[in-house]
């Protein structure tokens, strides 16, 4: 009788500490499920900035593209690409600022990315106000 308690006693306690094994793995499997749910949300919203910033990027690169085809040919129908691309830059910085705006060290440096394409549109600018009112040689010495 003496062995039946001590054998109930042992199994109480296996019991017990299987409830708390299975507690623990049931606790850290859920803390695991949202961290996992944590990390597919950051890898969506880094995959929309990282859209948004291409979108920018092709604008940037088509506004080049026809700022360097109306110098060459000097035919307003060519600076279309760069009239269309200033409109849209500003609404892909938007985005941008906005999927960036719960990152702490991301707007800082997008502020630098938004200073350099200002500057590239400055000087895109005075190129094309270069081959209106000087020629093309002039608007060449600034490309």
């Amino acid at each position: 009788m003496h062995t039946n308690r001590r054998f109930f006693f042992w199994l109480q306690i296996a019991f017990v500490l299987g409830l708390g094994v299975g507690g623990l793995n049931f606790y850290l499997s859920y803390q695991n499920l949202e961290r996992t749910s944590e990390s597919r949300s950051q890898m969506q919203k880094s995959e929309q900035v990282i859209g948004a910033l291409d979108g920018l990027l092709g604008d940037v690169i088509d506004a080049q593209n026809g700022v360097r085809g109306y110098i060459i040919a000097g035919r307003d129908e060519f600076l279309e690409p760069y009239l269309n691309s200033t409109h849209s830059i500003n609404g892909n910085m938007q985005q941008i600022q906005a999927l960036l705006a719960g990152n702490a060290s991301q707007p800082e440096r997008f502020a630098a990315v938004e200073k350099q394409i200002e500057e590239q549109f400055e000087q895109m600018k005075r190129t094309i106000e270069a081959r209106r009112e000087q020629g093309f040689e002039a608007a060449a010495k600034l490309v």
